[in-house]
């Protein structure tokens, strides 16, 4: 069976992830046993692709066959977040880059919208291995933080962890709250950023 991409499909799907992946028309055509002239014929739409061929790009893209045929929205998970565990290295990827891929919930925006994978289990009922997902948007801590489920980093580099966020007695800083585990009183932040959803991971997203 052939698919021909068209100009605005999937045509412009393989070239979007393949850019996104910061991969050459040569090394991927390598990748896939072919050459970059045809690579490129798929890429603008001159050439048919067959459904097994679209199978290898989206093998060797790392994405999922769904996201070159429907354009499903996806978004970056760009590291981890202590729910409890101590988690110093998330977000240090650059726009649009990540671990990994996953789906883009619903009525968020995928180009400002990622996501972290949640490290212990001081959220219940949020488990270790569940996403939260969140914008890049975040300067300090801005008032819709407070009383709402966060991802926060600590002054001074500190960890990043997934709390409740509250007003301190301090001016400036604030107490961090865990459904199982004790809170934490009078904290500095670097910045805090609203948890916009949440779900367990699923199978197609894992690895």
């Amino acid at each position: 069976m052939a698919l021909r991409p068209d100009g605005t499909a999937i045509s412009n799907r393989i070239r979007q992830w393949r850019k996104r992946r910061g991969l050459t028309l040569q090394v991927l055509a390598g990748m896939l046993g072919t050459s970059a002239g045809h690579l490129h014929k798929w890429e603008t739409g001159k050439v048919s692709i067959t459904l097994d061929r679209l199978v290898d790009v989206a093998t060797a893209l790392d994405c999922n066959v769904l996201d070159l045929v429907e354009g499903l929205a996806n978004v970056p998970v760009v590291g981890r977040v202590g729910a409890g565990a101590e988690v110093y290295a998330i977000d240090d990827h650059a726009q649009g880059q990540g671990i990994r891929m996953v789906r883009c919930p619903n009525g968020l925006d995928a180009q400002q919208t990622v996501a972290v994978e949640v490290e212990g289990d001081s959220m219940l009922p949020i488990e270790e291995g569940w996403l939260l997902f969140y914008t890049r948007d975040y300067e300090g801590v801005p008032s819709e933080c407070l009383g709402k489920l966060c991802i926060v980093q600590l002054a001074d580099d500190g960890p990043r962890y997934v709390k409740r966020v509250k007003p301190g007695r301090e001016k400036g800083t604030f107490n961090l709250y865990s459904t199982n585990a004790r809170e934490m009183e009078d904290i500095a932040l670097a910045w805090a950023a609203p948890v916009l959803d949440a779900r367990p991971p699923v199978p197609e997203e894992e690895g």
